[in-house]
């Protein structure tokens, strides 16, 4: 799919070749057929689709469910109200402590080492980053130096 072109449209086809697929004696349950819709979402779409699939237990998840999602996120981004869930997800908030996963100065929702994909990336903005130093070249955050 391209989010260039209006995405119902596209997802119509895509379910319709489902059909055919089905009708010609393959088997795909409808968890199955959900899941390759998913597939063909435009990259721009990838937080809304793993947020639905954190949220939503694989085998129970529905072509309806999946076309209701993405018509609006859709809907959200080109309609330019608010912000869509991809936009959302990636705004940074307070901290305001402390953690009840690890006891840091942070939120459960920004723990590193509960959410390890949330720690920023080495060379990113800043450098090094944020922490104390070892004496050994060595940058360590606040989980670290917790655990350490």
């Amino acid at each position: 799919m391209s989010d260039s072109k209006p995405l119902q449209d596209q997802m119509n086809k895509i379910v319709t070749r489902l059909k055919e697929v089905i009708a010609g004696g393959i088997k795909l349950d409808g968890s199955m057929q959900a899941l390759i819709l998913l597939s063909k979402v435009p990259e721009t779409y990838q937080t809304m689709v793993s947020a639905l699939m954190a949220t939503v237990k694989l085998t129970e998840l529905k072509v309806e469910t999946v076309i209701n999602k993405i018509s609006a996120e859709e809907s959200l981004c080109r309609s330019g109200m608010g912000q869509s869930a991809s936009k959302s997800s990636q705004i940074k908030r307070k901290s305001t402590g402390p953690c009840s996963h690890c006891g840091g100065k942070h939120d459960e929702e920004n723990c590193w080492t509960k959410y390890p994909h949330l720690r920023p990336k080495a060379g990113g903005k800043g450098g090094k980053g944020k922490g104390k130093g070892t004496g050994k070249g060595k940058v360590l955050d606040s989980h670290q130096m917790l655990y350490k």
